[in-house]
Parts: C-alpha cells; sequence; structure tokens
C-alpha cells in the first residue's frame, strides 16, 4: 500500500487550534510571514508597501484619530462655528416654514409666560400682552 501524507492545515486551521497550543504557539501562527524574514514577527516587504500608501493616504487607524481630535480642537478654538443642536436645527426648519416674525414672537410669548407662572407678571398683564393665547381664550368664557 502507498503511503498519503497528512496534509497540514492551513493559517485559519491553525488559527482555529489556538486553544490547543500556548500562547507561544498562537503568537507565531498569527504573526507568520508570507515567505520574507526570518520568523515570526517579521513582516513582508508587500505589507510595509501597502502601510506606505495608507499612511500617505491618511488612511491609518491611528491617523483619522489624529485628525479627529484637531478638528475637534478647531472647532472649541473658533467660537465662530455655533454646535448644531436638535433643538436648533428645529427652529431653523420652523423659521423656514412660518417666517423669523412668527417664531420670535412665540419665543418672546413663552418667556413672558415662565416669568408670570413665576410671579414677574400679572395674569392681566399677560393677558392684555397677548389678546390670542389659550389663557387670555380661557379669561374670557
Amino acid at each position: 500500500m502507498a503511503e498519503t501524507k497528512k496534509k497540514k492545515p492551513g493559517f485559519w486551521g491553525k488559527v482555529g487550534n489556538i486553544a490547543k497550543g500556548t500562547a507561544k504557539d498562537a503568537l507565531k501562527i498569527i504573526t507568520r510571514t508570507d515567505g520574507i524574514g526570518d520568523g515570526p514577527g517579521q513582516v513582508s516587504k508587500k505589507t510595509i508597501q501597502e502601510r506606505k500608501k495608507k499612511r500617505e493616504q491618511g488612511k491609518m487607524p491611528y491617523q483619522k484619530a489624529v485628525a479627529k481630535r484637531k478638528a475637534a480642537k478647531e472647532a472649541a478654538n473658533n467660537p465662530k462655528k455655533k454646535r448644531s443642536t436638535a433643538a436648533s436645527r428645529m427652529r431653523a426648519k420652523n423659521v423656514a416654514i412660518h417666517g423669523e416674525k412668527a417664531i420670535s414672537g412665540l419665543e418672546a410669548k413663552n418667556k413672558d409666560f415662565q416669568k408670570m407662572k413665576k410671579g414677574g407678571l400679572s395674569k392681566a398683564d399677560f393677558i392684555k400682552k397677548y389678546p390670542n393665547s389659550n389663557l387670555a381664550k380661557k379669561s374670557r368664557r
């Protein structure tokens, strides 16, 4: 009978069996080379070239993080840019629909209403100032 050689498992087969081996074996498997270099931990020339290209294009993960930090610093140092919140976006939509005059009028009415609730403005004064408000309508009944 002819002897058959056992096939050695490929890379993923070895990685799947890491639990059976030691940590050193796992490290050797994970850091294996593509035929260039002396042993584990050596990086192939192809990988080095790919990393250089990514670095030049700014696609390395740490470069993205650095760019984010720089953008955040610039935004903090630049007071001209206002931070967009959900409320400010909603206000902008309402201004586009109803106009600035109507929205600013409602904001003023709300400020006066809050002042009235805290005792800074009487109900009668509020009703005189805003005769079409719900409070004024209820008082007329």
